[in-house]
């Protein structure tokens, strides 16, 4: 399957991102804006409630319009945008508008991604594939907060949420290439 190996790597870069950024949220968001525990919290309930309403009543209906591969690269550029407007946000009220950005972004990657695996996979082999694809998803979510700290307290508090806009520039670039093989298919 020639775009499969490319998905996998897809997951396993947004999940690193994702697992970067859950990681080192509650450290960023004390150092940017004092926040505790509480507001935390509240803020992590904020995004599962944006990522449970984004996957129950968007994608459902932006994938058949657009396709998973265009939906994919959208949220690539969302997530990256979001963790953008995040790091240069003078307040917590800015800041939030980034958040649900991102939250809305990540919870578009992770539907379509799974629907695009399914879909490139043959049909004796999609459990498989699908549970190869999973691992590879989990080993980003490792990954992501192994070098989290580090580039928080090494170079810059926003350096993890840099970081993870550089890596979604290359998933861009990625999935425009599977786009591309595709449409050869």
């Amino acid at each position: 399957r020639p775009i499969l190996a490319e998905i996998v790597l897809l997951g396993l870069l947004m999940m690193y991102v994702t697992g970067t950024f859950e990681t080192i949220f509650p450290l960023w968001t004390n150092a940017q804006f004092s926040w505790g525990p509480m507001e935390v919290g509240y803020c992590l309930t904020y995004i599962g409630l944006v990522v449970s309403l984004v996957q129950a009543t968007v994608i459902g209906r932006v994938v058949p319009i657009l396709g998973e591969p265009a939906l994919i690269r959208l949220s690539f550029i969302g997530y990256a945008l979001g963790l953008l407007f995040m790091t240069q946000s003078p307040n917590w009220q800015m800041m939030l508008i980034g958040l649900t950005i991102a939250a809305s972004s990540g919870a578009a990657f992770s539907t379509s991604a799974s629907s695009l695996v399914s879909k490139a996979a043959g049909e004796k082999e999609k459990g498989f594939v699908l549970g190869v694809y999973q691992s590879s998803c989990w080993l980003g979510r490792i990954s992501g907060p192994l070098t989290a700290g580090a580039l928080f307290s090494l170079i810059d508090i926003n350096a993890p949420l840099y970081a993870g806009i550089i890596i979604l520039i290359a998933c861009i670039m990625i999935i425009t290439l599977i786009s591309k093989k595709m449409k050869e298919i």
